[in-house]
């Protein structure tokens, strides 16, 4: 019975951070741990193998400590990330630019850095604008023309 416990919980890990990359790349992994998502995948992916591969005896040595604790943890892991998201995405960021500023994005720049540290880069055809995640403002950073 342990064993099923650990290996569902070990897909529910795989699943949270499957969810994790599919969110940050909506914002652009400008939250703060978002960028967790890898070393969350190939935690999760390591210990289903291992809850798959080991045998009942030692499955059974498991404290049922674990049992309680990596489920809390996945809680705990997912409530940081989801609670420290930022309040808008890309694409919302791109809107407010256009609609408040009337300049055409420019999507010839769309391989280039679109964020960091909280803030999106929105590229027009005549400025870059530096939109903040969390509050919604925006500055513009050089004129593309001069």
């Amino acid at each position: 019975m342990k064993k099923i416990i650990l290996i569902a919980l070990a897909a529910i890990h795989v699943c949270i951070s499957i969810t994790i990359f599919i969110i940050g790349n909506k914002y652009e992994f400008t939250g703060e741990y978002t960028n967790t998502w890898l070393p969350n995948l190939f935690v999760s992916l390591l210990l289903l193998v291992v809850f798959i591969i080991s045998k009942d005896k030692v499955i059974k040595k498991i404290s049922n400590l674990l049992l309680m604790i990596y489920p809390i943890g996945l809680v705990l892991i997912s409530l940081i990330i989801f609670y420290n998201l930022p309040n808008f995405t890309y694409l919302e960021a791109k809107e407010i630019i256009i609609k408040e500023t009337s300049e055409e994005i420019d999507m010839s720049k769309e391989n280039e850095i679109k964020g960091q540290l909280g803030m999106y880069y929105i590229y027009t055809r005549e400025h870059v604008y530096i939109f903040n995640s969390k509050d919604g403002k925006y500055s513009k950073r050089k004129n593309l023309n001069e």
